[in-house]
């Protein structure tokens, strides 16, 4: 401390406010600073966050732009403008999950699928083993049988046999399992007449035979004798025949809704639709779950198959089908069923009804 004239003369207790004052105006200053340096801290700090902020908050619009694009691309019936990051994951966690469903839905069916091939095909072996143990002859009328001559009188004529041989043949072929067989009744007559078809391990056999499926066979059969005609000929042909004696025809090329059947298992497209009544007309180039389909819907719709084919020997043939869809739908049915040529009013149609129903197998 200095000694000056002012401090010796300034009283002791005027001397301490005045060294406190100013040790208070330090400690102030001090204080200042310190607040100051704090302040500048603060503000880095805030500048740095407000910098973080502003890279987050691109980085959001970005992941939000691509999260939006997978959703219209990939689920376009949940995409809507305005859609969050949030809403995005929530669509795309549920769809994959969906997903997630389907494939371990699709394994399973392909594992059982594959199964199944395997039995098919140990099926498949045992069939053609035993069909190697059946003689020419039997080989031959299950041949011509696969190929539509089904009745016996039919048989008789195609291969210049006597019909009592033809009926003991036709009845082993049924007893080994080759055949199936129902009775089949023309209405207005009292006489059934039998009508044989493939039995499940008949329809195996029948690739090993004719080298293809049994409808497949039959359609190119139809090709050879020159009497095949094609489902769009047909309807067109149909369509021109009966329209002098019906009052309403419309085809399912016209107007397919008309021609639509609502029944159990689904939906199914008749051909024409005539006064009312539904009408097939088949090439036979159709398989036979697409017979059965067709012969569980006419039955529920109208009571009966009403069915125009191209010849007498697809008459035939359509028979084999409409039985062997009958044996595994267990039920009896009238069918009404004509060739194009003899064609001319529906009630004009030859019709039978086929007895059953047949035994489960």
């Amino acid at each position: 401390m200095d000694l000056t004239f002012e401090t010796i003369s300034t009283p002791p207790c005027a001397l301490l406010t005045k060294y406190a004052n100013k040790l208070r105006m330090f400690r102030k200053r001090r204080r200042v600073s310190e607040l100051e340096a704090y302040t500048k801290q603060l503000r880095e700090y805030l500048d740095k966050f407000r910098e973080e902020r502003d890279v987050l908050a691109r980085r959001l619009d970005v992941i939000e732009w691509r999260l939006r694009a997978l959703i219209k691309v990939h689920f376009p019936s949940r995409y809507k403008d305005g859609l969050s990051a949030e809403d995005c994951i929530t669509i795309l966690s549920e769809e994959l999950n969906n997903i997630a469903e389907t494939i371990s839905r699709i394994k399973s069916t392909c594992i059982e699928g594959s199964r199944q091939s395997v039995k098919a095909e140990e099926q498949r072996t045992i069939v053609y083993a035993k069909l190697e143990r059946v003689d020419e002859e039997h080989k031959e009328i299950f041949k011509q049988v696969l190929l539509g001559y089904c009745t016996v009188n039919s048989l008789t004529k195609a291969l210049n046999i006597k019909s009592h041989k033809i009926k003991s043949m036709l009845s082993e072929l049924v007893d080994k399992g080759w055949l199936d067989v129902l009775k089949v009744r023309p209405l207005r007559h009292s006489e059934a007449f039998d009508i044989y078809f493939p039995s499940p391990y008949g329809l195996i056999a029948c690739e090993k035979l004719l080298n293809a499926s049994w409808t497949f066979a039959q359609a190119q059969y139809l090709k050879e004798l020159k009497k095949y005609v094609s489902d769009d000929e047909l309807i067109d042909m149909a369509k021109e025949r009966l329209k002098h004696a019906h009052k309403s025809i419309v085809s399912v090329k016209e107007d397919p809704t008309q021609c639509l059947i609502r029944y159990t298992d689904g939906s199914h497209k008749a051909d024409l639709l005539v006064d009312g009544k539904y009408v097939e007309c088949e090439s036979l180039a159709n398989d036979l779950e697409q017979t059965i389909r067709m012969c569980k819907a006419l039955y529920e719709a109208q009571g009966e198959v009403i069915v125009v084919v191209s010849s007498l020997h697809a008459i035939r043939m359509m028979l084999q089908r409409v039985c062997l869809a009958l044996w595994r739908l267990g039920i009896s049915l009238r069918v009404r069923i004509a060739h194009i040529n003899e064609l001319s009013h529906l009630e004009a149609i030859r019709k039978f009804i086929v007895l059953g129903p047949p035994k489960a197998r």
